[in-house]
């Protein structure tokens, strides 16, 4: 029983949920790669492991593009896989475009192909911890298939410094702060998507904010824009 209410306790968790419906969705780009970020490995990603199917028990959302992201994978020959979740994974949802105030600007293209556009213009206003980098208005880009702009992440060698992370350094000099001024605004549409994204007090005495613009494929139109 005590077991049960400590589950229970996690599955209804407001904050735990969020989290789950942001890693299958917002965090992963069209060709299901993670956007890499702090100590995250080069080859970091979504295995296809127990919590991965039981998902579900945190949220529909979560789980449906846990279905998204595994679809036509059969889940892993373990019993507990089967037992642990309250139901079976529901219809896949293709993740969209997301907009967090403290985290950043996730903008990725309306149709499911892997070789669609991806970008995140990375900003956490709180929750510095020792794996966290000098990224304030980072940015980390993937397109046809393919990273195209990857941050530092866990090399071995120091990777946290600001210049190592795809974002702006004055004077070669490092970030003061590992955190930001937050995404402050931002606009989801059905041709274009925007977010700008405040340094705080990340650089000292400059004021740097950073936007991000992606266009969504219309014929032969896509793109993204940074500045």
């Amino acid at each position: 029983m005590f077991w049960n209410s400590q589950e229970a306790r996690a599955y209804n968790n407001e904050r735990i949920q969020k989290f789950m419906t942001w890693l299958f969705g917002s965090s992963v780009n069209p060709s299901k790669e993670m956007a890499i970020f702090g100590d995250m490995l080069p080859t970091q990603n979504i295995n296809n492991d127990m919590l991965h199917r039981r998902v579900v028990n945190f949220s529909l959302k979560a789980g449906g593009y846990a279905a998204w992201f595994h679809e036509g994978t059969p889940g892993i020959g373990h019993i507990l896989t089967y037992i642990l979740p309250k139901q079976s994974l529901p219809a896949a949802i293709t993740p969209s475009s997301n907009i967090f105030e403290n985290g950043g600007a996730f903008l990725r293209e309306k149709e499911d192909n892997p070789r669609g556009l991806h970008g995140v213009l990375y900003n956490i206003m709180s929750q510095n911890e020792w794996h966290t980098h000098n990224e304030v208005n980072g940015l980390a880009l993937s397109g046809l298939g393919n990273r195209i702009l990857v941050n530092g992440g866990r090399l071995g060698a120091p990777t946290r410094t600001a210049e190592l992370n795809n974002t702006l350094t004055v004077n070669n000099k490092n970030h003061n702060a590992f955190t930001g001024g937050g995404t402050q605004e931002g606009i989801l549409m059905s041709t274009f998507d925007f977010a700008k994204g405040l340094d705080g007090n990340a650089i000292n005495n400059v004021q740097h904010n950073r936007n991000l613009f992606l266009i969504h494929s219309e014929q032969e139109a896509w793109g993204l824009l940074y500045y």
